[in-house]
C-alpha cells in the first residue's frame, strides 16, 4: 500500500534524442539494464518489478541489499511511466514517475520520486542517497543513449 508522504525528489534532464528514443530507453528491460540496473521490467499495469544492483557503501545507505521492488501502476505510451519503489531500508512504498516532454533541444525527462516515508527521510543519508542516485542515473542515461546511438563525443 502506498501511503501519502510529503517528501519528494524531482530531477529534470534534457536529452538530445527524440522522445521515441528516450521512451524506448526507459520502457524496455534490456535498455533499462544498460543505464540503470538489472531488472525484470515489463510494461504492463500491475507487473511486479525488481531492479538489482551490487550495493556499495559509497552509493547506498548502510544495510541496503541492492534490490528495489515495486509494481507498475500506470503508463501512457511515449509519455510517462509510474511504478512503486521500495528498498529494504524503507518502511513504505514510494512512487516513481518518469515523464517525457518535447523540448527544443530534444526530450525533457522529469523524474518524480514522491511519497518518501519518514523512515527514508529520517535515516541518515537515505533521502540524499535517493536524490543523488536519480541524478547519477539520469546522467548514465545520457551516456547510454550517446554510446548506443553513436553520438558520444
Amino acid at each position: 500500500m502506498v501511503k501519502e508522504a510529503t517528501q519528494q525528489v524531482v530531477i529534470k534532464k534534457v536529452y538530445k534524442h527524440s522522445r521515441d528514443r528516450v521512451w524506448r530507453a526507459i520502457s524496455r528491460s534490456e535498455e533499462i539494464a544498460g543505464w540503470f540496473m538489472r531488472n525484470n521490467f515489463e510494461l504492463r499495469r500491475g507487473a511486479e518489478l525488481t531492479f538489482q544492483e551490487e550495493p556499495s557503501m559509497d552509493d547506498c545507505g548502510e544495510g541496503y541489499d541492492g534490490f528495489i521492488r515495486g509494481r507498475l501502476l500506470e503508463f501512457e505510451e511515449g509519455t510517462s511511466i509510474t511504478w512503486t519503489f521500495k528498498t529494504n531500508l524503507m518502511n513504505d512504498e514510494s512512487v516513481v514517475t518518469f515523464s517525457l516532454a518535447d523540448h527544443a533541444d530534444g526530450t525533457e525527462l522529469t523524474i518524480f520520486h514522491r511519497n518518501l516515508d519518514e523512515s527514508a527521510v529520517q535515516k541518515e543519508g537515505t533521502y540524499a542517497d535517493i536524490n543523488r542516485g536519480w541524478s547519477v542515473f539520469s546522467e548514465s542515461l545520457v551516456t547510454y543513449l550517446d554510446e548506443v546511438d553513436g553520438t558520444a563525443k
